[in-house]
């Protein structure tokens, strides 16, 4: 099968999301499809390259050419339509490589949409909520969740996360392509039940839930001679970007509330907004490559995902369990899909500082039970690893082509096909 992925990222631009599409698309070269990725140009990158027997076509749109648009200047996303300057290459990349089917997984599949007429099949992933909310985030301005877009919610909202101009111009282009989205996506993959449900896709018959994959234990796993980092005897771990999305602030209050056990904490991650300040209890690590982090890890007495935003499938806690370790996260997005509490983690509920000073110190002073709680992590996450979920995502890829072969595909798609089970979960209703 040739298959052509859409991503306005992909490493060494480097993230959750960027990962995803590697490992999925390296796994799909493994199965022996042909595999091309669409992503956006990036100086000092080549515009096109073999990698991993992937061949990487990167193009520059309009909105690259406008970095006044972005905070930060070195990711210029895609806008949620149609990009001007994107579509006739595209056009011409579609064109020269002739896709059987084409896999968008963010708003760079609004490109593609135009040239949709009699092309190959498309299938969308869902990372986020950006299929409804424009900040892609489910949260309000004042950091509650959302509870559903209002006009004047979406306005203020749009305006605090991107500048008044920028967050009115996002926030229309966004809501202008949703009806285009669901008449001529053929296939909605979301990476949760919570992404599913916030993007009013839950039980849609051209749609289904498969979360996110962890790489095999062998390809965490680092081998000790290898590492460079010095880090404490005894530690609490933090992966990821330091923001109050990712409730760091929240764990550092609830940390400085231990009583001195002679743990310290490690946070490793992206500085953003709520950047800890250093210590002889904290240690604040920032640029570190994903192998050294996933060695912290493998020797973290616990590790933390603290978030106060619905995450919606945090890659660092399937990475954690498959390493044995205890988890501390958060019941809200997609941790309620890979955490069972006091089985597999612990759940506690968003923004509760006491919650996580509880548990923090349940499992310092209970070694059996963290134990216990890594050792069933393990078994648990092998529902999510890379075969189960490309299997899944292979099933998609052979359903639409097969119902495009056999006649009108939207008619068939919500007509005839129930959706493939959802990868890592029953199914059920949240």
């Amino acid at each position: 099968m040739k298959l052509l992925m859409l991503s306005q990222f992909y490493p060494p631009v480097i993230g959750g999301e960027e990962r995803h599409v590697r490992t999925l698309s390296r796994e799909l070269v493994r199965r022996g499809h042909e595999v091309h990725v669409g992503t956006l140009g990036v100086n000092g990158l080549p515009e096109h390259e073999l990698e991993d027997g992937i061949s990487i076509h990167r193009l520059r749109g309009w909105a690259q050419r406008l970095p006044f648009l972005f905070s930060d200047s070195s990711r210029r996303q895609s806008p949620p339509f149609p990009d001007p300057g994107l579509i006739p290459q595209l056009k011409e990349l579609v064109d020269k490589i002739a896709p059987d089917c084409v896999h968008a997984h963010n708003w760079m599949g609004a490109s593609y949409l135009p040239l949709r007429v009699k092309r190959a099949p498309f299938v969308w992933t869902l990372h986020d909520y950006s299929l409804l909310c424009a900040t892609k985030r489910m949260m309000y301005k004042d950091e509650s969740q959302c509870p559903g877009p209002s006009a004047k919610r979406c306005i203020e909202c749009c305006a605090h996360h991107y500048g008044p101009a920028v967050g009115l111009f996002t926030l229309l282009g966004n809501a202008a392509m949703v009806r285009s989205r669901l008449n001529h996506v053929d296939y909605f993959i979301s990476v949760s039940r919570a992404v599913a449900i916030s993007n009013g896709l839950w039980h849609q018959p051209r749609a289904t839930v498969i979360s996110n994959f962890v790489p095999p234990l062998e390809e965490l796993k680092l081998a000790e001679s290898a590492h460079t980092m010095d880090i404490p005897p005894r530690y609490i771990l933090y992966v990821g970007d330091l923001s109050r999305d990712k409730g760091v602030h929240i764990l550092i209050e609830a940390y400085r509330s231990l009583r001195d056990n002679g743990v310290k904490l490690v946070a490793m991650g992206r500085p953003a907004d709520a950047v800890p300040e250093a210590d002889d209890n904290i240690t604040v690590l920032n640029g570190v490559p994903h192998a050294e982090a996933m060695w912290a890890m493998q020797h973290a007495d616990i590790v933390v995902a603290p978030s106060v935003w619905p995450d919606p499938c945090p890659t660092v806690v399937l990475e954690a369990m498959t390493l044995g370790k205890p988890v501390i996260t958060t019941r809200t997005g997609g941790m309620v899909d890979l955490i069972r509490h006091g089985d597999t983690g612990l759940l506690i509920e968003p923004g509760r500082k006491q919650e996580l000073v509880d548990a923090l110190t349940l499992l310092l002073h209970d070694e059996p039970l963290r134990r216990k709680l890594g050792t069933n992590a393990t078994v648990a996450a092998r529902a999510f690893s890379v075969t189960a979920t490309v299997d899944a995502i292979e099933r998609v890829y052979e359903s639409v082509l097969s119902w495009r072969r056999r006649g009108p595909l939207r008619r068939r798609l919500s007509e005839e096909q129930e959706p493939p089970i959802p990868v890592g979960g029953d199914g059920s209703d949240p």
